[in-house]
């Protein structure tokens, strides 16, 4: 999460219609989200950025990677996953692969992670952080640009990578899905969770 002062305005401006290759804009091909529906967010409960911006900007959270397409002089913005996550190689192949051959889908490198139904939230929630995060209810902004995708294709092995990236990208589930929210946008999340750590 970015460490943000109250003066956000500008940068949840809506911003730039993306048009892929083809010629079709991204809100034809299911990119854009409706303004209302409901989406969880699991939180690191420890994150003293989240906690400052939950308070001081009023649950309004662009972004990394939608700050640095909106403000270029920003463009050191980074994610706390983006820094900190320990599969360099098998990230760099899915970016490659999305930036050459789905380029209007969100990138995963500064992008926030969300889940469409609490249920999925907490799956994800036991099977990966073993039960530390707190869920909180959000909404994604208007004209945010949204990918809803199965997470499972991430495991793999190395000589799986690109072929996983294609399925990834091109929203193929697997047989077990647990379906994540990639955003490149803004969220509007709720300031009180609806399940707190166990």
């Amino acid at each position: 999460m970015l460490f943000l002062s109250n003066s956000i305005k500008d940068i949840t401006k809506p911003w730039r219609e993306i048009v892929d290759p083809t010629g079709t804009t991204i809100s034809q091909v299911q990119r854009y989200v409706q303004r209302n529906k409901m989406y969880y967010l699991a939180a690191d409960p420890n994150d003293f950025m989240f906690a400052n911006n939950l308070d001081v900007c009023k649950g309004v959270f662009p972004s990394p990677s939608f700050v640095r397409e909106k403000h270029p002089e920003l463009k050191g913005a980074v994610s706390h996953y983006e820094v900190m996550h320990s599969d360099k190689e098998k990230e760099s192949t899915f970016e490659k692969v999305r930036a050459e051959y789905y380029p209007s889908c969100p990138s995963r490198m500064g992008a926030i992670y969300l889940f469409n139904n609490l249920d999925t939230a907490i799956h994800a929630n036991q099977e990966w952080w073993k039960n530390q995060r707190t869920i909180y209810e959000a909404t994604i902004e208007k004209n945010s640009n949204v990918l809803i995708t199965d997470s499972q294709w991430l495991n793999c092995a190395q000589s799986e990578y690109e072929k996983n990236a294609h399925n990834y990208f091109q929203e193929k589930y697997t047989d077990n899905p647990i379906l994540e929210v990639v955003v490149m946008g803004v969220i509007q999340v709720a300031s009180e969770p609806v399940l707190k750590e166990i």
